[in-house]
């Protein structure tokens, strides 16, 4: 059962939770830092009888780490990536080679900022993927954000731009395939993921007229731009984005 919880700081200055259980089979009292995994449990166990019961149901069969042998450390190639379950890229970094931490897979383009910025970020530090590309590492694509606060405000901004979009008839919902789709007279500089094609020129981008031989597209002119930035209302938040 749990007697109590209470909040603590771990190794990385970060905010986490902790119980004190006391073990219903042998009534011996003992923290367990990992809260959540523990509150969801009915019964709760310490740490030996926990141990006693996975062991007793691993009898008789074969080990899960029978015929595997991790590599060495000199058999890891310093550079080589991989992309993690989020669409990430890590790369290896060799082991011990920044101070304080143990090396291993590090998430690429932390190591490109910190490369640029020629510091370490800190735990309170994210980095932005501009263009939305999380495997997009080039250092003009990458912005850093002070705290996840600040970082989720920029998605919060651009998801407000999508609907001004939307408002100003540049981007519809179609109800049949329930996604999002941008018209047809913009559709031809987009490519399937929704990215640009190319960068429109100036006068392309004031011009509100489709061109004559089907290339390019209709856009915004800057005096419909002018005016409906007038419409919306301004706030602190958006003069704090960069």
């Amino acid at each position: 059962m749990i007697l109590k919880i209470e909040k603590y700081k771990d190794h990385n200055n970060k905010h986490r939770k902790r119980c004190l259980i006391k073990c219903d089979k042998c009534d011996v009292e003992g923290w367990r830092n990992d809260y959540y995994a523990v509150a969801k449990k009915e019964e709760h166990l310490c740490h030996a009888c926990s141990n006693k019961r996975h062991g007793a149901m691993r009898i008789g069969k074969p080990s899960p780490f029978k015929g595997k042998k991790r590599k060495a450390d000199h058999e890891y190639v310093v550079g080589s990536t991989y992309i993690n379950k989020s669409g990430y890229i890590e790369e290896y970094v060799g082991r011990h080679t920044y101070e304080h931490r143990r090396g291993g897979y590090y998430l690429q383009h932390r190591k490109v900022v910190e490369e640029s910025l020629g510091r370490l970020l800190t735990n309170e530090e994210k980095v932005h993927h501009i263009d939305g590309d999380k495997q997009n590492n080039t250092i003009d694509n990458l912005y850093v954000c002070s705290s996840m606060s600040h970082h989720k405000s920029i998605h919060q901004r651009l998801e407000r731009l999508a609907f001004d979009f939307i408002r100003a008839g540049i981007i519809f919902f179609d109800k049949e395939d329930s996604t999002y789709k941008c018209v047809p007279e913009y559709s031809n500089i987009l490519s399937k993921s929704g990215e640009f094609r190319e960068t429109l020129s100036s006068s392309e981008y004031d011009n509100p007229e489709p061109s004559s031989n089907g290339e390019g597209a209709t856009t915004i002119s800057q005096e419909s731009r002018t005016q409906e930035s007038s419409k919306r209302p301004t706030s602190q938040e958006d003069d704090d984005i960069v």
